[in-house]
């Protein structure tokens, strides 16, 4: 069964996608024409993937901001932006093993990609406060930093499930 969206081809961030984007979207807005089996097949990939993700966030807002959220927080704040980094990546890198990656074919996903890092540095500049009694955020260029180096771990998170999935075949 393939989860390609019957206009798929007339979409640009669809074009040559891959399979995990396809799916992730077909299951958004065409959700009737799926099981529950299907969504709950996605829904595990994403809380399984969103583990290794987790450590990530965590060693990144360790480094920029000096603090630990706890596990609970980390992982949620991971789960929130793992749909948006992963897909996106795996398709881009795809494209890119395959050397069928051309500029005019790809820059709608490039630019999705740049907004998502600045989408989520403002969620990650105010929801994460430094400890204490004003409980203060830790504002929008730590917030960047932190997006930023999640984009630097998507690369290699996205070449390590590619590589695992010539193995697994997960997506």
């Amino acid at each position: 069964y393939s989860f390609a969206a019957p206009n798929a081809a007339m979409n640009p961030l669809l074009y040559k996608a891959h399979p995990f984007l396809y799916q992730s979207i077909d299951l958004l807005l065409h959700s009737t024409s799926h099981t529950f089996l299907d969504l709950a097949r996605l829904v595990c990939v994403y809380l399984v993937v969103n583990l290794p993700w987790t450590l990530g966030l965590r060693w990144a807002i360790a480094k920029v901001a000096g603090l630990r959220l706890s596990w609970f927080k980390a992982y949620a704040l991971a789960l929130i932006s793992i749909p948006f980094y992963l897909p996106l990546m795996l398709t881009l890198l795809s494209a890119v093993a395959s050397h069928s990656f051309h500029f005019g074919e790809r820059y709608i996903l490039l630019f999705t990609i740049g907004v998502t890092v600045l989408m989520f540095a403002g969620i990650y500049g105010v929801s994460i406060r430094y400890a204490g009694a004003k409980a203060e955020w830790i504002g929008l260029p730590a917030g960047f930093a932190i997006a930023a180096v999640l984009l630097l771990l998507s690369i290699a998170y996205s070449v390590l499930l590619l590589w695992l999935n010539t193995i697994v075949k997960v997506f």
